[in-house]
């Protein structure tokens, strides 16, 4: 069986993605296809490219990625700022 996912946008949703994908690899699945928008884009190309649920949260979570992307609402969800 193959499966596939999508992943939506809606910022802080991307958790709930995250729990998802853990419990898709804690039953041993194995994710054919990932498409998503926004947060769950990021989030699906991380996890496509090997990131486990956990340490994607952890980066999330951490101040460096808090220093170059910073929440902003006008024009996009995150806007990145240059050092």
């Amino acid at each position: 069986m193959k499966i596939s996912l999508s992943l939506s946008g809606g910022a802080a949703r991307g958790a709930f993605h995250l729990g998802v994908l853990q419990a898709i690899d804690e039953l041993g699945f194995v994710v054919d296809q990932i498409a998503g928008s926004s947060i769950g884009a990021l989030i699906g190309v991380s996890y496509a490219s090997g990131v486990s649920p956990k340490k994607q949260l952890e980066i999330f979570k951490s101040k460096e990625f808090k220093k170059v992307f910073k929440t902003s609402f006008r024009g996009g969800i995150f806007r990145i700022d240059e050092q």
